[in-house]
Order: structure tokens, then sequence, then C-alpha cells
């Protein structure tokens, strides 16, 4: 056989390449005929599992002889059947908490859908058939006979409009102190969005808390209520925070991955696609997110799991069926085609999409510079149930606040042969419309901007989705009144007098897609959705014209995405890879010098009251580990809230598995102190 690669060895990570290294070198060595090198399965167990401590010195010295056969020149590895099961167990277990991450995903996104459905129609009336049922599943079936099951509050009279409006608020009051409530008593971390702090966990920063399954379940039921309340905040960017919870929390089903730090982002990694994937119905584009906006480092065995994590939770998505078919409610499909002189309106539109890129982001840091001010003394949860009251009451009048943010976009995003949702396709009454939709446009914008800070579940993906339809579907439905005003302008040539020729529907999408773009700077994963969402290629062209434009102006006024901005807001140790730095310094001038550098030898055992005394009488966050004092290779670190936890009352030693990992080095290891 040919001889073992390392540097293939090291693509899979450090825990899968130690094992590797072990069980290659047994056989290399078997294969030789030397009777030392050969590594009974009780002991190639006990260093899976880790119980070093328990192992004589013929352990160490036989690991240590097994890696010098390794990496001789000319040796040759060859594994038998069982060890090859056991090798590629590595890859087995991943797959198999992919399955259940996309499985667990899918149907937490399906719930999650569900009553943010019911809790954002109850507040206008409620099904008399099945309480618990929305009013698109209560009216299923009965849109020709106008839908009696459905029930307004007070009645459809015009004398019930203010107790209408009164029930109205006291709901969304009531769902936004609710879940206020509990994030603050029960899971401070599920406030937000939460895709900030994965991008932060994902760059290397350890932050268990964040990802724990308090703050999963605290996120489960406090979404649906925060949604729910009309608080302009969205679902998606969520789903990416409750997907990467997910993953965390599921792998303790795998222990070697458990242990692993760079196992277990890797894992994060896979189910946040599969949170994107089912937030936005676009499994692609889920692997896409992730490569281009989360993960500093992805590796290619991440990507086919990503995919196949977020065919997954679309498979379990699609099986309950949440939105009758579609995969999500602004699903749809256009029968028209674009024409070329449109290139210049979709350009306006990526203007206006990084130009509220950038306003978003300096109206989130005034707002949140107010809120730290020594004068604003309101509770999170009395701030919570003040917005809601002022989103409810500033809501209510405008037809196209007073329904869900997903119901909007919905309906922004429709060509006029489905349906007129409240005049949108009126052609006689479009300046009305007009004048309905900027007045949308402006308060949603500003209470959009007011309402990130505050202490309750939701992220910014629909809110930036939210002013950027808007604004989509005013400017398209202007182009279309000028066109049918004015068929005679050269602009027009290309328009077939007896046929429509413009669709706002795609303006709004459009726009949608430049409003969000411009916030978060992102271009191919959200071309990809438009794709997915649409279903056709038509439009991917003014897709990515507007996405770049978008991109492009945001990056002119500030090159900073709202994730980093909400990064750097919340001063987490987040290093940007894109980041130049010229400090004129040398590397070696902030290190520490080798002499004063307190460190642990991995080739000796390390006695338990060295360690106690490093933990007693030092001030260290924790200690390098290196091969021993002759070789000051790098091969681990220690940190002290490790070498906290009570150890087994049988163990006196800490010994490190030998050799710790083929990564570290070409070199052979140094031999055995006796």
């Amino acid at each position: 056989m040919p001889p073992v690669s390392l540097r293939n060895a090291c693509q899979h990570g450090r825990d899968r390449c130690s094992r590797s290294l072990a069980v290659s070198a047994a056989s290399a060595a078997s294969a030789d005929g030397g009777g030392d090198g050969v590594v009974d399965d009780d002991d190639d167990d006990d260093d899976d599992d880790g119980d070093d401590g328990d192992n004589g010195d013929d352990g160490d010295s036989t690991a240590a002889t097994a890696s010098e056969t390794l990496l001789a020149p000319g040796a040759v590895a060859s594994q038998s059947t069982s060890e090859a099961m056991i090798a590629s167990f590595g890859i087995t277990e991943e797959w198999i908490l992919a399955l259940i991450i996309g499985l667990v995903t899918g149907l937490v996104a399906a719930y999650i859908d569900v009553l943010v459905e019911w809790t954002t129609d109850i507040r206008q009336g409620y099904c008399a058939r099945q309480f618990s049922a929305s009013e698109a599943m209560c009216c299923l079936g009965m849109e020709e006979m106008g839908c009696p099951d459905w029930r307004p509050w007070f009645g459809a009279r015009w004398t019930a409009v203010p107790f209408k409006y009164v029930v109205y608020t006291l709901l969304s009051m009531l769902f936004a102190t609710l879940a206020a409530t509990i994030v603050k008593g029960f899971a401070p971390h599920a406030r937000g969005g939460g895709a900030a702090e994965v991008k932060t966990i994902l760059g290397g920063v350890i932050m268990h808390e964040v990802l724990s399954f308090r703050t999963l379940v605290g996120k489960i039921v406090t979404l649906p209520l925060s949604i729910g309340s009309g608080l302009v905040l969205g679902k998606e960017a969520s789903m990416i925070h409750l997907s990467a919870a997910i993953g965390h929390s599921l792998c303790w089903i795998t222990p070697a991955i458990e242990r692993s730090e760079v196992r277990k982002r890797a894992i994060i990694a896979v189910a946040t696609a599969a949170g994107f994937a089912s937030a936005f119905g676009s499994p692609i584009a889920g692997v896409m997110f992730v490569f281009e906006e989360l993960a500093t480092f992805f590796h290619g065995d991440s990507m086919i799991l990503s995919f196949f994590a977020a065919l997954i939770s679309n498979v379990a998505l699609q099986l309950i069926r949440p939105y009758r078919g579609r995969r999500t409610i602004y699903q749809v499909t256009y029968t028209r085609d674009w024409q070329w002189f449109e290139l210049y309106p979709f350009a306006l539109l990526g203007v206006f999409g990084g130009v509220m890129g950038m306003l978003f982001n300096r109206g989130f840091l005034h707002a949140k510079r107010l809120r730290s001010q020594p004068w604003f003394r309101v509770t999170p949860v009395v701030e919570a149930a003040l917005m809601a009251f002022a989103t409810a009451v500033i809501s209510y009048p405008n037809v196209f606040m007073r329904g869900g943010n997903l119901n909007l976009l919905g309906h922004l995003f429709r060509e006029c042969n489905e349906d007129d949702f409240s005049g949108l396709c009126s052609e006689g009454a479009w300046f009305s419309t007009v004048l309905s939709l900027t007045v949308a446009l402006v308060l949603k914008t500003g209470l959009a901007i007011v309402t990130v800070g505050v202490q309750v579940p939701g992220g910014v993906f629909i809110p930036a989705m939210i002013y950027g339809g808007i604004f989509g579907r005013i400017v398209g439905i202007c182009i279309e009144a000028l066109s049918k005003a004015h068929p005679e302008w050269p602009l027009f040539d290309q328009c077939h007098p007896d046929k429509p020729c413009i669709t706002p529907g795609i303006y709004g999408l459009l726009g949608a897609m430049a409003g969000l773009g411009g916030l978060t700077r992102l271009t191919v994963t959200l071309t990809v959705v438009m794709f997915e969402l649409t279903g056709t290629l038509h439009y991917v062209v003014p897709c990515m014209v507007t996405l770049f434009v978008a991109k492009v102006t945001g990056d002119f006024f500030d090159p900073m995405p709202f994730s980093e901005t909400q990064i750097e807001s919340q001063n987490y140790p987040f290093l940007d890879p894109k980041l130049e730095l010229n400090t004129g310094f040398d590397i070696g001038d902030v290190m520490t010098n080798v002499s004063d550098l307190v460190t642990l030898a991995a080739a000796s055992p390390i006695p338990i009251e060295v360690l106690e005394n490093l933990v007693d009488h030092t001030t260290l966050t924790g200690w390098p580990v290196i091969i021993s004092p002759t070789d000051l290779t790098l091969v681990g670190y220690i940190y002290r809230g490790d070498l906290q936890r009570p150890a087994p009352a049988s163990v006196d030693a800490i010994r490190p598995t030998w050799p710790p990992s083929p990564c570290r080095s070409r070199r052979r290891p140094p031999p055995r102190q006796p």
C-alpha cells in the first residue's frame, strides 16, 4: 500500500487525525514484523476514550515506537477490516449527526412557522371552527365562499373598529411582555437575532452559554411570541441562532465531537446552513450563506454535510406543510419576463438598499447609545411592552402595516393577476396606494431601527426586506403607471401595447433583496435565494445587478455589514479575517519571551500537584502544551476552567496521548525520557 500522507490526514481535524495515526502506526509496525510495535485492542480503546492515565510505560513506548515507524522514510501502512471500520466511523458519526440536526431543525422551523401565523392572526380575529387555526388554515378551501369560519373580533361592523383596535393593541403588548419576561428570567442569551454571536463562535471564540440548551428552549418558546406581537423583527436570523444551538446541543451524541472544539464548530456551521435553509426555503442558499457570511474557515467536507443537513431540514419542513405546499409564505411565480430598460430602475433599487444599510447601521448605534444613558432606566420587560404598544398604535390605521411582516412581503412580491391586496393592483388609485406605501416605508424603517435592541428574540433580515420591498413596489407601480400613461416614450418601445409589460411584484422582490444585501453585503447567497423562491432563471441577471450595486454602494458609505456592527458594539473578541492591520510592530514585539513562558510538556506525565500549583498560584487563563522542553512545537492548549473540573480520585497523573497529532510536524518525535 502507498505510504500514509500526513498532509491529507490532517484535513479531518485533530481528534480524527490522532486516532488514524495510532491505528496506522500499529498496522505499519505489524507489517514490518516488529513485535514491539503491536498495540492491542484494549490499549486502542483506552486511548480513544481519553483515559491515558491508566496506561503503563509500555503503552507509551509502544505508541512512540509506532510513531517512529510511521514517520520513518519508506514506512508502509495497512489496515485490517476492523481498523478500517473504526477509521470510517469518524465520518459516519458526522453524517448521522447532520441527519439528526437537519430533521430537528426542520421540525422546529415548522413549529415556529405555525405559531407565528397563529399569534399574528389572533390579534385581528379567530377561527370559529378551530380556535388554534390561523386565518389561512381556517379559510383553506373556502376562498370562494368568503371564509365564514373566520370571525373578526366584535364582528365586521364599522362601529366595532375601536374595540378591534384595543384588542389588537392589548394582545400585541401581551405577547411582547411574555417574550421579554421569559428571556430576562430564563434565557438571557435568547434575545436578538443571534447571527452575530454565531459568527463570533465560528470565528473561534468559545461562547457555550449562547448555544446552551436553556437558550435553545427559551428561544423556541419566545420567538413566536415576539414575532406575533407585531414588532418589526424577523424569525430568519433567529433560525440561524436556533439551528446553531440545536447542533451544539446534539454534539453530546458523539463524545469525540463533544470533546473537540474544532469539530464542534464544524457541526455548528453545518447546523446554521440547515437553519438558513429552513428559514428561506432555500437549501443551496443555506450552504452558500455559511460559506459567504459566517464561517471564517469552511472545510470542503463541511460543505457536503451542510448541503445534506439543509436538504433534510427542508424535507422535514415540507412534510408538515405549514404554508400549504409552498416553502415559504412569500414564495412566488412570475409569468412575465423583464425588459432591458428595467435595469436602470433595478440599479436604483440597489442604490437605495446600500444607502439604507448604512443608515440602519448608524441608527442602530445611536439607539444603543441612547439605551446606555443613565437617564434611560426602563427595564427590558417594560421597554418591550412599550415598544409593542407604540408599534400597534402606529400600525393598525395603515392596512399595509396592520398584518404580519411575512404576510406583507408575500403581498408585495405577487403579480397582479393573483389577487389585489388593498389596492396594490388598482390602476385607477395607484397614487393613493403609493402614498400609503410611502407612509408605511417611513414608519416601518423607523420602528425597525429602534426595535432591534429590544430584549426579545428577533433579527433584522425581515425588517431589511420589508423596507426594501416596499420601496421596490413603489418604484414598480410608478414605472407601470408611466408605461401605460405614455406608451409612446422611446423608453417603452419594447412593451407590447396590448399586453402587460411591467411586473411590480418583481420590483418588490428585488427591492427586498437589495435591502437585505445592503445590510448584510451578501451577493451570491441572495441570488440563489431569489432563484429558489421564484423557480426560474429569468430574473438572475436583474438580481445580480441589484445586489452588486447594493454591495458597492453600501461598502462606499460604510464598509462594515450589520453583523460586524453588532459584534463591535457588543465588544466580542472577533478577529475579522478581511481586516488588514499595519501597527508597525513585529510579531516578536507583542509575544511573550520563551524564557518567561509557562508551558506543559506532553512527552512526560504531568503530576496533579503541578497542575494544582499552576491553578492556585498563577492568574493565567491557560497554558500552551508543547512536545518537550527541547521541542517547542505547539500541540494544544489547556484552559484554567478545564483544570478546575474535578478529576477521578484514582488518577494521580495526566498522561496525554502520544503522539498528540500527526498534524503538528513532519519531524520525528523525540524519544521518551526514562
